[in-house]
């Protein structure tokens, strides 16, 4: 089965390769990108898994059923964060370089204001579907946490448009070394469910907060970021068949079914510890990666 996929990306990436001079540039960057991309699932893999085993062992089936409730409200809503921009904005930085302050602030903005849409209606979901008070308090904790992040994530999509993916992947990278380490500690001194939480939150603030040091250390200004009224009715207008194929995935996934059912905690922290780690979903995280940004900036450079 492995065979067969690998040689239709090899085709893909065959048809999408620009001719001539460029062509070694081009592969050349790719596989560079291709290269830390792939590092970095291996890496968050191996150490995602042996993490969460020891947290779910720590915690439990119960309390790790909450924790995994609240994180897959987070992500379920995760189109109102993403608004499905990261191609449009990457290719507009390919395009026009010179729009950089303009797109990334307008980004920003955007994706600001669908956090706190996605806050407010992860909240109301935990009424509705009748949570308590402490996985509430997780909701609440981890959309903090998403938040910084999804806020810095102009940062990326820069780093993509400019074949500097291996910053992002250190960014990353160190916020889910640190979280790790916080959970370590975590466990070795018994803590209680939502020192977990936080360490999961602590993940996503950290990745955030390191994307922008890095912008700012490879010469980019935060402080000159501004939002354009134009641009934004653009972004919107050009986004929004992804934003609705987004919810429908939402609603109708199995993963919104588990977390939003009344099976009980305790099936969900099974339910959890069954389905974590998919590696289709990192196969198109790779490819989604390698070939849109990569092929964008190739086209964008053929004379």
């Amino acid at each position: 089965m492995l065979r067969p996929m690998l040689r239709r990306i090899d085709l893909v990436l065959s048809s999408l390769r620009p001719a001539g001079k460029l062509a070694h540039s081009w592969q050349r960057e790719a596989s560079a990108n291709a290269g830390w991309l792939i590092a970095e699932r291996v890496l968050s893999g191996l150490v995602g898994v042996t993490v969460t085993v020891a947290v779910a062992r720590h915690l439990g089936p119960t309390s790790f059923g909450v924790l995994s409730f609240a994180l897959s409200l987070v992500m379920l809503l995760g189109t109102f964060w993403t608004l499905g921009l990261s191609g449009i904005v990457v290719r507009d930085l390919v395009r026009f370089p010179a729009d950089e302050p303009e797109v990334l602030g307008t980004l920003t903005a955007l994706r600001i204001g669908g956090g706190v849409v996605a806050f407010a209606a992860a909240i109301g979901l935990t009424y509705v579907i009748g949570t308590d008070d402490v996985t509430r308090v997780a909701v609440v904790i981890l959309m903090a946490g998403v938040l910084v992040l999804y806020a810095m994530d102009g940062v990326d999509l820069q780093l993509q448009a400019s074949v500097r993916s291996r910053f992002a992947v250190v960014a990353r990278t160190s916020g889910l070394l640190l979280a790790a380490l916080i959970n370590l500690g975590l466990i070795l001194a018994e803590a209680p469910f939502l020192g977990f939480v936080g360490a999961a939150a602590v993940e996503y603030a950290a990745g955030g907060v390191a994307l922008a040091f890095i912008y700012t250390r490879l010469g980019g200004h935060i402080d000159r970021w501004r939002f354009s009224a134009t641009r934004a009715t653009y972004f919107l207008s050009a986004s929004w068949p992804l934003i609705l194929s987004g919810v429908l995935n939402a609603v109708i996934s199995p993963a919104s079914r588990t977390a939003t059912s009344s099976a009980g905690r305790k099936l969900r922290g099974l339910h959890a510890m069954l389905v974590a780690g998919s590696a289709k979903a990192s196969v198109s995280y790779c490819c989604r990666k390698l070939l849109g940004p990569s092929w964008i900036i190739g086209s964008a450079r053929q004379p």
